[in-house]
Formats: structure tokens, C-alpha cells, sequence
């Protein structure tokens, strides 16, 4: 039956799968979302879930507020970018420098710091300056030294919906502004 369906190559490296050694039956296992479909975005949470959940750094907290973004009311490019933002994971000078890609990590904005998530986004001076005339100026001093996953956790308890959207539209615009 294989054979119809498969090129060799492929073929030979699904016999070579070894078979469970659990007593237990085989069982079809599928994700479903709330309206009971599987798509690739259930999928891809139930893959991510599964990776983090015995890890301390994808709490229950952490958990709600990944859910609370998917329910807001943003484009998809920003979402996306939020994900990784929280995670420190784009491709900021800190991080560019510790995977050796860049000769220094020095903020190109400032010139005087290290470019992190959270010095680009709210402690350089050149978004400092920005930041304060918003509403946000005020409760971003308090926590603007803290991991982005921090400050996004700490701004949705803080602000109504509509407020943390615009805080993700502003994110993604400094982010856009500064690979100009």
C-alpha cells in the first residue's frame, strides 16, 4: 500500500519508525478548536502547549495572556510580531550579537546602550520620548526595565482591550520604524 503512495526513500524511513513499547492501543488524537475543527492554528497551540507544559517559563499566567492576544482585535502581522516580541525572540542587537552575527550590541538609536527588546521598545531615549506623551508613559516607567513577557502581562491588568491593542499597534510601529 506504500508503495502507491510514497517514493522509496520515504517509504523506508516510515518502516524504520519504531513501534511503541506501551501495552496501550493505538488511539487517532486530533485538537479540535472551540467550534470543533481542526485547523493548523489548534494544531500549532497543542504542539506548543505540549512543548512547555512541564516548563516554568510558559506559566498559567503566561498561558491567559497568549490567549487574551489571539482574541484581540489586531491584523495578523501584528500578533505574529507580539509572539516573538514577548519571547525575546526577533532579531535585536543583543541577540544578534550573542548568535554572532553582529560585531556590538550598542543601540543604533542611543548609541549608548545595549540593544535589548525592552530598551528598544521602551527605554531608549528615542522612544522615551514618544512613550511619554501617551497614556502609556506613565505605566510603562515602573516596568520599562523588565522583560517584555512581563510588561505586556503587566499592561493587559492595567488597561481595557482597545488600550493594549493600540500598545501592540505602537510596538509593531517601532519595531517597522527601526528596521527602516
Amino acid at each position: 500500500m506504500l508503495d502507491h503512495f510514497l517514493i522509496s526513500a520515504d517509504k523506508t524511513a516510515i518502516l524504520f519508525i519504531p513501534v511503541s513499547w506501551s501495552e496501550g492501543q493505538d488511539s487517532l488524537r486530533c485538537h479540535y478548536d472551540k467550534m470543533g475543527e481542526f485547523n493548523v492554528k489548534s494544531g500549532y497551540r497543542l504542539a506548543l502547549l505540549e512543548k512547555f507544559k512541564d516548563s516554568a517559563s510558559f506559566s498559567s499566567s503566561q498561558h491567559r495572556l497568549w490567549n487574551s492576544m489571539w482574541n484581540l482585535n489586531l491584523p495578523p502581522k501584528v500578533r505574529v510580531f507580539i509572539w516573538p516580541a514577548g519571547l525575546n525572540a526577533l532579531p535585536f542587537l543583543d541577540n544578534l550579537w550573542k548568535w554572532n552575527v553582529v560585531q556590538s550590541p550598542s543601540c543604533n538609536g542611543c548609541g549608548t546602550h545595549i540593544e535589548s527588546s525592552s530598551h528598544a521598545f521602551f527605554r531608549c531615549k528615542v522612544v522615551q520620548k514618544f512613550w511619554n506623551e501617551t497614556s502609556f508613559g506613565r505605566l510603562l516607567f515602573g516596568v520599562r526595565n523588565l522583560p517584555i513577557l512581563v510588561v505586556l502581562q503587566f499592561m493587559t491588568s492595567q488597561v481595557d482591550s482597545v488600550e493594549f491593542e493600540l500598545l501592540c499597534l505602537v510596538a509593531q510601529a517601532i519595531w517597522d520604524n527601526r528596521n527602516v
